[in-house]
């Protein structure tokens, strides 16, 4: 959804709070008005959420599905492996285990 489907939902909002206080609050703001204002909002919720459990569904998607590596994957993964033992390491063309010199 671009930045404005984003700017429209957010105006949605704004303009739904002050259209439901102004048709179920009085300035008084009671006990009472509030307890439907809660309600309200609650029934919203759980329709929304049986909603979602009807029509949702638990298929792995196509992007999500580990795909076999191939033999450019699989040589890319041992070069950028780090080294097993100090052997695999090269210091100045060499071999760790060659290079003794202490500096």
């Amino acid at each position: 959804m671009g930045g404005g489907g984003v700017v429209v939902i957010q105006l949605m909002c704004i303009l739904a709070q002050n259209i439901f206080c102004l048709l179920f609050m009085s300035f008084q703001q009671k006990h009472s008005e509030w307890q439907t204002v809660f309600f309200l909002s609650a029934a919203i919720y759980v329709f929304g959420a049986i909603v979602f459990l009807i029509l949702a569904k638990g298929e792995i998607q196509d992007w999500a599905r580990e795909k076999p590596p191939d033999e450019e994957d699989v040589e890319l993964q041992e070069k950028l492996a780090p080294p097993k033992d100090d052997t695999d390491v090269v210091v100045n063309g060499k071999p760790i285990a060659e290079n003794t010199e202490r500096v």
